[in-house]
């Protein structure tokens, strides 16, 4: 098992690596004791995007009221504010990087993106390339000069500051275009260590990666593909997801999703592991390249043992009615000891039992790892057939079937089986109608690493999910009931709800540097959270730490996510009527 870091052993990896501070401050005492600290007023409108400088030292905001100001948040001052010049609400705002923080760039609903100049307070450059809203922007801090653009006409233009093209009328011909995919892009992000790398999230279900070195050569090929096979595996989807923000980790080996109607993902973009699919046909589980080079090395039988009777004495003294720190242990333990078979049975069976959006096909993957590990297990691959079962992917379940027909020949009289062999018989005589798999023409979609459940995101499509920390040990988004949610990585388990916002929040930006949170959303306040010298045991009005409340509600967030509300007005009313009904 992994062995905790200390703050002592921290500095001194600082110190040695000259590595950023981040990973020092986030630690579960500090998560556990972060609070409100100071609220920044002076917008008129919703507050859409917030932003730090590179230092942390200023934070910019953008506003409906169609205003950017300049914040000392830890002065709790306004430094300074403008008039845009955008005609509609401002959905993005960005520090120019090497500019000593004097250029600020804006993106808005009026399909403009604007340059200003922070200390003459005036705008002194405007894009109009775009023919619909610009959600957002990005820069590289290689790249001083090129703003990045993502808007929902369906492209993404390089802004060059140096060359003269400012406005077209035909997006195939403008020379900034240099991504043009025909579905209304939401969100971008720019990898900070790799920066010719560049996320693009659609309104759709597929993350794209571009290597902008070479988008010249053709504008809708991406590098990489992400999705959580989880949207590929459902007979019926009551909303369609689409992405509504990306961003990548400090090191640029993880990327994150927050899907509309659905969860928070987590990929690793160095990994290959790709999509399973029911409109596919089965395929033998094979081992990971990571897992393959830990196999190779010798177990320690007695400790893996050990671990295990552990968990187990773990897991008997939670509340089993607290579904998400269950599956959370088990995450945890398959994460820390991902060679031992046990640790996916009993993350199979509690992911089952859990069934939350995208359990059922988390536990296939780990039925799958879990027969991998061990194929010469009659038992293993039954869990495999019974996930598959499960899932209601009944042809690839039949297929399964006759592959452990031929592989364990004595397997017809075991008990399990022929339960299952006998629901899958019944089935496939009344197959009935199975929805179409949404269309995709992309060959290899690369699958998530994880899921974070709890928290609900249908009512703004600009909700964002962000890693809090350099070492990606936690995550924050904000959420459609007011909450902010954070969750631990290593056991996808939630461990924060704060009260955030009257009705929704949409930024949680982490300080580049501190253990210090900016968040927004509809509210005209801007909040900044950190750690507060208190009891970690407290608990204040609003917040929701581990235990029955916050179960119930990330429980009531899942069952609203199934529920297609009829849209429009009446969607944003059942579910404020919803969110009224849980007392803070």
């Amino acid at each position: 098992m992994a062995k905790r870091e200390t703050l002592l052993g921290a500095l001194r990896r600082r110190e040695l690596s000259g590595a950023s501070s981040r990973h020092l401050y986030w630690n579960k005492s500090f998560v556990d004791r972060l609070w409100l600290d100071d609220e920044l007023e002076g917008h008129s409108g919703c507050v859409n995007c917030v932003e730090w400088n590179k230092s942390g030292s200023l934070l910019a905001s953008g506003s409906d009221d169609l205003t950017v100001k300049i914040w000392d948040p830890h002065r709790g001052l306004m430094l300074t504010d403008w008039k845009t010049g955008h005609r509609e609400i401002i959905f993005s705002a960005k520090f120019l990087p090497d500019c000593g923080d004097h250029l600020v760039a804006t993106g808005a609903t009026d399909g403009q993106v604007r340059l200003h100049d922070v200390s003459r307070r005036e705008t002194v450059d405007v894009w109009s390339c775009h023919k619909s809203r610009v959600k957002r922007l990005a820069v590289a801090a290689d790249q001083p000069q090129l703003i990045w653009s993502g808007s929902e006409d369906g492209t993404v233009s390089q802004l060059d500051m140096r060359n003269s093209h400012r406005s077209c009328t035909d997006l195939d011909e403008c020379p900034n275009t240099k991504i043009n995919l025909h579905v209304a892009v939401k969100c971008i992000a720019i990898n900070p260590v790799r920066t010719h790398l560049l996320a693009v999230g659609l309104q759709d279900r597929i993350v794209r990666v571009f290597d902008l070195r070479y988008v010249d050569d053709d504008k809708n090929e991406a590098v990489l593909y992400f999705s959580p096979g989880s949207m590929f595996s459902r007979s019926a989807d009551p909303a369609p997801a689409s992405v509504t923000y990306v961003s990548w980790s400090a090191d640029g080996r993880k990327l994150l999703a927050n899907y509309s109607g659905d969860q928070v993902y987590m990929f690793d973009v160095d990994a290959d592991e790709t999509v399973q699919r029911r409109d596919r046909a089965f395929s033998a589980p094979t081992l990971p390249a990571a897992l393959q080079t830990r196999q190779a090395l010798p177990s320690d039988g007695e400790a893996e043992l050990a671990a295990l009777r552990a968990l187990d004495e773990r897991l008997a003294k939670l509340d089993h009615r607290f579904q998400s720190a269950v599956v959370g242990e088990c995450w945890s333990h398959a994460r820390n000891m991902p060679h031992a078979t046990a640790s996916y049975d009993r993350l199979r069976r509690r992911l089952k039992e859990r069934s939350w959006r995208g359990d059922l096909y988390a536990a296939l993957r780990a039925a799958r790892l879990e027969s991998a590990l061990e194929p010469h297990s009659s038992a293993a691959a039954l869990h495999m057939l019974e996930a598959y079962a499960d899932l209601r992917w009944w042809k690839q379940a039949q297929e399964c079937l006759i592959h452990l027909k031929q592989q364990f020949p004595g397997l017809g009289e075991d008990t399990d089986y022929q339960v299952l062999a006998e629901r899958l018989s019944k089935r496939l005589d009344n197959p009935g109608r199975e929805a179409p798999m949404p269309c995709s023409p992309l060959g290899s979609v690369r699958d998530s690493e994880a899921h974070f459940c709890g928290h609900y995101n249908k009512l703004t499509d600009i909700k964002e999910a962000n890693f809090l920390d350099a070492d990606c040990r936690y995550i924050v988004a904000g959420s459609d009931d007011r909450m902010i949610y954070i969750w631990d990585v290593n056991s996808t388990r939630l461990v924060r709800a704060m009260l955030g916002d009257g009705e929704v929040v949409n930024c949680c930006q982490p300080h580049p540097e501190q253990c210090y949170l900016a968040t927004s959303g509809i509210d005209y306040t801007i909040r900044l959270w950190s750690p507060q010298a208190m009891d970690p045991d407290t608990v204040r009005d609003g917040d929701l730490q581990v235990g029955a409340e916050l179960e119930e509600r990330a429980q009531r967030n899942h069952e609203y996510h199934n529920v297609r509300p009829p849209g429009g007005l009446i969607a944003i009313g059942q579910f404020i009527l919803y969110a009224s009904e849980l007392e803070l």
